[in-house]
């Protein structure tokens, strides 16, 4: 019983240490996201003429990156933190065939946009832009 206690204030700890952290990461990648994100057309803006090499470790990074925000998010959804936030951003670095499709049905979601352009807000910059597909349709509403 003893070996529980210990594990579950040690999961509190660490929760409420990771707690602000994810806040932090989120505003930091939100507020760094440009607003027209989602109406640029073509691939990420990488090293496009760099070596292949450094091309290669960048789609890896960025990847990696990726997947550790959707891991991330997703533990969040039953942890405290903003699981769905994260899950976008960690869609939003990889690359995948369809991305931009599920980048924008995911923003036509009010449960994902709002946090969004609330924390844009509180930084000063711009909601962000959403293409015509991405907006909730009157049928929707």
């Amino acid at each position: 019983m003893e070996e529980w206690l210990s594990l579950f204030w040690t999961s509190v700890v660490i929760s409420l240490f990771l707690f602000p952290v994810s806040l932090s990461v989120a505003w930091f990648l939100v507020v760094r996201m440009p607003s027209n994100y989602l109406l640029q057309n073509g691939r990420s803006q990488g090293p496009s003429k760099q070596p292949v090499v450094v091309r290669l470790v960048w789609i890896l990074v960025r990847n990696l990156a990726g997947a550790m925000l959707l891991l991330t998010g997703f533990v969040m959804l039953f942890t405290p933190g903003q699981g769905l936030l994260f899950m976008f951003l960690g869609i939003a670095f990889l690359d995948f065939p369809g991305k931009r499709l599920l980048v924008h049905r995911l923003l036509s979601q009010p449960k994902i946009t709002n946090p969004i352009n609330r924390l844009r807000a509180r930084s000063g910059k711009a909601p962000l832009e959403l293409p015509a597909s991405a907006l909730p349709s009157e049928m929707d509403l």
